[in-house]
């Protein structure tokens, strides 16, 4: 009875931390959308000053490298959104499949979910990368460009 008792606080204990990880995953992708945009416009704005002139040829490098690089992180990120959408969509069939005891079609929903479920960790990987990237490119090109401002 004892050894009962101890699963199901397991249990809970394990169904309250996988509803901690799925609400950081969702914060931590929706800050990144957030700032990788918020230094889209940013550099956006840069562009449109006549006075922002970029003059060498590896400033401007690094500059499009930094852009391109969250205009990645921006893709991953919204991609990531949609896959986990069709992630909770499949695993909703799942519990349905396993309620009315259909075994065939929770194999394959199990298959499904599994792979939505690691291209979902994938997909925050390539768009944190791609944002730490980004970041440092345009910091890095920003340094060149107004380096003789600040030394």
């Amino acid at each position: 009875m004892e050894n009962e008792e101890k699963q199901i606080r397991l249990k809970d204990r394990f169904a309250r931390w996988q509803s901690k990880t799925n609400q950081q995953f969702g914060y931590f992708n929706n800050l990144l959308l957030f700032l990788a945009v918020g230094t889209i416009a940013f550099v956006a704005n840069q562009l449109s000053k006549n006075e922002f002139v970029i003059n060498n040829c590896w400033e401007k490098v690094f500059y499009g490298l930094g852009i391109i690089s969250l205009l990645i992180s921006i893709i991953a990120g919204t991609y990531l959104g949609y896959n986990r959408l069709k992630d909770f969509r499949k695993t909703t069939k799942k519990i349905l499949a396993r309620i009315e005891n259909d075994k065939n079609e929770l194999e394959l929903l199990k298959e499904q979910t599994n792979f939505l479920g690691k291209l979902s960790w994938n997909l925050l990987k390539m768009q944190f990368i791609s944002f730490l990237l980004g970041e440092l490119l345009i910091a890095f090109s920003l340094g060149l460009i107004y380096g003789y401002k600040l030394f």
